[in-house]
């Protein structure tokens, strides 16, 4: 049975190089081992035959090189009530980002970042890695101060990894058909390339554009989407609009940033 499951390759190999009975059978063990938790994550099914069939977590694992563990987990997790706070947290639960680094002392730092995070939970878990993700996210997205320079290091290294582990999400909630959790996810895909929060305004990644401008733009000329702005740019009428609130800055700088941001 177990020669069956292993494959005749890595028999045939032990024979060639005449390794010890001993070695034979810890990787024998390895391999079954591994093979029992891929089937126990729902990512392999061992048929009566001895036979490897991939599943549907299986084959979105392997594309999107995540642990056979966070799909599962996504698997397990995954409502389709779940709003983009819920969905951010199940991300920050990922195996992947139990490798984000906490050092010593980082408790303290976690616990201070999460009194200046907007959102919070109910079970604080200073000490976990995973929670210090959930933190990182929020620094991230609301762009708030960091409790010391390395923690922008390690938000860099949650954002780098948080995009193909999304995709495998978005792929595992579309085969489950929960839509609203769909555009949720595809929400999250758009504030980690903008680096804000959804409900932010876009104005907010051109350079120069301050909080009091964005509101005089929003709330008195109405204009809160950058197609908009670019109308009234072309039209010539945004130094106007700059004049009339005594905004100085140089309309010439801000316009050739907006269109880097277009």
């Amino acid at each position: 049975m177990e020669l069956k499951i292993v494959h005749l390759k890595v028999i045939k190999n032990f024979t060639k190089f005449k390794l010890s009975l001993e070695i034979n059978e810890f990787v024998i063990d390895l391999i079954n081992s591994s093979l029992q938790a891929l089937e126990d994550h729902g990512c392999i099914k061992i048929t009566e035959e001895f036979n490897l069939e991939s599943t549907f977590l299986g084959h979105i694992a392997s594309f999107y090189y995540v642990r056979h563990t966070t799909v599962s987990h996504f698997e397990k997790n995954l409502r389709e009530n779940l709003n983009i706070i819920d969905l951010i947290k199940v991300i920050s639960d990922a195996r992947e980002f139990e490798e984000i680094p906490l050092r010593h002392n980082e408790d303290n730092y976690n616990e201070a970042l999460s009194k200046i995070c907007p959102y919070s939970l109910p079970k604080k878990q200073y000490d976990s890695s995973n929670y210090k993700t959930y933190l990182l996210f929020q620094m991230y997205f609301g762009r708030l101060p960091p409790p010391i320079r390395d923690y922008v290091t390690d938000a860099k290294l949650a954002i780098d990894g948080a995009m193909r582990i999304v995709m495998a999400l978005i792929d595992i909630a579309a085969d489950k058909g929960y839509l609203k959790v769909v555009f949720n996810l595809c929400y999250i895909m758009q504030m980690i390339v903008q680096g804000l929060w959804i409900h932010d305004s876009q104005f907010k990644n051109i350079p120069h554009f301050t909080d009091k401008m964005i509101k005089i733009l929003n709330d008195e000329e109405k204009i809160t989407y950058l197609p908009q702005l670019m109308d009234v740019i072309k039209k010539g009428e945004f130094g106007k609009i700059m004049k009339r609130h005594k905004i100085n800055l140089s309309v010439k700088l801000i316009i050739s940033f907006i269109y880097l941001v277009e």
